[in-house]
């Protein structure tokens, strides 16, 4: 966990994304606000961290609606990247 959160600070956009996706894909096995901390500060106007982060924020949304309080703390490309695809996600 320790190693992602470093690499969320990496200014390569595919390093940052692929750290991104590991937090989302374990977002069972830590802490929730730790790791939701640490993706809604990554987020960045670059397209495919952006849409990581949107990615990563409906994972956890599906799984807990109080996630939602994260969506202020985003830009509001990704807070609207969020919200689509929450909405085109079967899940919900």
């Amino acid at each position: 966990l320790a190693y992602f959160l470093a690499v969320l600070s990496d200014e390569r956009t595919f390093a940052k994304r692929t750290a991104i996706v590991f937090l989302m894909s374990n977002r069972k096995r830590y802490d929730r606000k730790v790791l939701l901390d640490a993706i809604t500060a990554a987020d960045s106007d670059d397209y495919y961290i952006s849409m990581a982060v949107a990615w990563a924020l409906s994972f956890f949304y599906i799984d807990d609606k109080s996630t939602e309080e994260y969506f202020d703390k985003v830009s509001e490309a990704t807070k609207k990247r969020t919200k689509q695809k929450i909405k085109d996600s079967r899940r919900c």
